[in-house]
């Protein structure tokens, strides 16, 4: 009974965090109003109290550990550039049906490249030079079988392989280790290391349900964080795009507004920082319209945190989507593509690369971008990229 009024009290105050620290302040001058008169309902007072308290105190945190960034690159000498690795397309290649601008790309611990798209439920792996090797999976809901693949997580000798239906872990010779079951559709994710992944996701189940983050091990055990945390007690609408990191932090990626936050995930998830950046280049476009900027992939290494962004083509114009703009175009004609180097610890830009062409997310185990092209002809393609970031000896022109 207890339990349950508290939980459904603090579900309340979960619904509007600006009302939040309204019943402490009830709690505190009503009895100085009304003496013992209300003696039989200190108990809920009190428990309001203890609520509102937790609440007012949490949201305090949440200010403090919020920091406002700018989005401007603090090194005017700092470059980036890029080595490619592979490429893989063509007209009708075996695994080429694959290649969208959706697809999900990773390198396994033999450095063979897998990718999935969305609307097909099987995966195709390739060598390290981009060479067809094999499709793994097909439609269906036993082991090795996929509904709408939406992320791939490499690493440690494993492959995790997130849809409709849940995670499905493989070896390094794509056999199904398990399988478990949860509806909802993954954002991103890494293997932390060879007993966990961690995993962005909306899952509509009892244990998860309002969830952003959660750890999922090798035995099927899982730790879900973030839905009474007050950081996002008022953002359940909002999406994370990627998140990334080690074995000791996860760094989440919102896709708007831009905002890093990051989590410390030993013992459990927590969070530690909120980094909301300002950058004009990202808030300056409606996000009512479309094309609209928004965050869509982060990769971790020992640079630092790379970030990859879009926003709107200056030659497009945004206009609402509807029955009557149904725009059909190649991506790079849409939307530009901007890559910042960004310290973890401080959320300052260092470094950024902006391009036409259309970066759509890193290659998960590895340090690669994925970069998308489409001929003339419409014949689709993906290029890996690995970024570098130098000083150059004097400012960029």
């Amino acid at each position: 009974m207890i339990d349950s009024i508290f939980g459904e009290a603090a579900e309340k105050m979960n619904e509007d965090r600006d009302l939040a620290c309204l019943p402490a302040t009830i709690g505190t001058f009503l009895p100085w109003m009304y003496g013992h008169r209300i003696a039989w309902v200190t108990p809920w007072i009190a428990a309001s109290f203890l609520l509102s308290v937790a609440a007012c105190a949490t949201r305090s945190a949440w200010a403090q550990d919020t920091v406002s960034v700018s989005g401007d690159v603090s090194c005017g000498y700092c470059v980036v550039t890029f080595d490619t690795v592979a490429v893989i397309g063509g007209l009708d290649g075996p695994g080429h049906h694959l290649i969208t601008h959706l697809s999900r790309v990773a390198v396994d611990s033999r450095g063979r490249i897998v990718v999935v798209a969305p609307q097909f439920p099987e995966l195709s792996v390739f060598d390290s030079t981009g060479a067809f090797i094999r499709t793994v999976g097909r439609g269906g809901e036993g082991p090795g079988e996929y509904q709408f693949i939406t992320h791939l997580a490499a690493g440690f000798g494993y492959i995790h392989v997130f849809d409709h239906l849940g995670r499905t872990l493989l070896d390094h010779d794509f056999s199904v280790v398990r399988v478990d079951r949860f509806p909802g559709t993954t954002t991103g994710g890494f293997a932390a290391d060879a007993n966990r992944v961690v995993f962005a996701a909306d899952v509509p189940t009892q244990a998860m349900v309002g969830h952003t983050l959660h750890v999922l091990s090798s035995s099927g055990d899982m730790k879900s964080a973030g839905g009474h945390d007050r950081l996002y007690s008022s953002w359940t609408s909002e999406r994370l795009s990627a998140v990334t990191g080690n074995a000791e932090i996860a760094l989440a990626l919102h896709k708007y507004p831009n905002r890093i936050t990051r989590w410390d995930l030993v013992p459990d998830p927590v969070v530690s920082k909120v980094f909301q950046r300002a950058t004009a280049e990202f808030d300056k476009h409606d996000q009512e319209l479309w094309p609209r900027s928004y965050n869509r992939a982060a990769m971790l290494d020992a640079n630092g945190l790379w970030v990859l962004w879009s926003a709107p083509d200056p030659e497009w114009t945004p206009q609402k989507l509807g029955p009557d703009y149904q725009p059909v175009a190649p991506p790079n004609t849409l939307t530009d593509s901007w890559l910042d180097l960004v310290d973890p610890t401080t959320g300052s830009t260092v470094a950024r690369y902006h391009t036409d062409e259309t970066l759509i997310g890193f290659a998960s185990g590895s340090r690669y971008v994925i970069l998308y092209r489409e001929s003339d002809a419409g014949v689709p393609s993906i290029t890996l990229l690995r970024p570098t970031m130098s000083r150059s000896r004097a400012p960029p022109d």
